[in-house]
C-alpha cells in the first residue's frame, strides 16, 4: 500500500525593531529561546541533552497531538550563514 504524504508551507513576515544578531540568536539559544517559542498546549515536555547554541545541540521534546504523546530526540545543524537551522529527528529522516 503507499500512502500519499500531504505538505503544508506556511509563512509570515513582520518588521521588528532589533538587530538582526538579536534575532538570529533567539532560535539558536536551545535552553531558553528555542523553547520559549514552542507552544506548550502540544509541548509536554523538553529537555537539552547536548549543547545549547546552535550546531551539534541534541534536544529531547514531548509532543501531544490529538491525545497521542510522543517523544523524539533532535539533533540541530547550522546553515554557514548563521540564517538557517535544520533540525533532524533521530533514527527518521524527517526534517523542520
Amino acid at each position: 500500500m503507499i500512502m500519499e504524504i500531504n505538505t503544508l508551507e506556511a509563512s509570515e513576515s513582520a518588521h521588528i525593531a532589533a538587530a538582526p544578531q538579536a534575532i538570529y540568536a533567539l532560535p539558536q539559544d536551545y535552553h531558553a529561546g528555542h523553547a520559549s517559542s514552542l507552544p506548550s498546549q502540544y509541548f509536554t515536555a523538553y529537555k537539552v541533552e547536548k549543547g545549547s547554541l546552535g550546531s551539534g545541540t541534541i534536544f529531547v521534546a514531548a509532543k501531544k497531538v490529538m491525545g497521542n504523546v510522543s517523544s523524539n530526540g533532535h539533533t540541530i545543524q547550522m546553515g554557514a550563514t548563521g540564517r538557517s537551522l535544520r533540525c533532524t529527528r533521530k533514527g527518521d529522516t524527517s526534517l523542520t
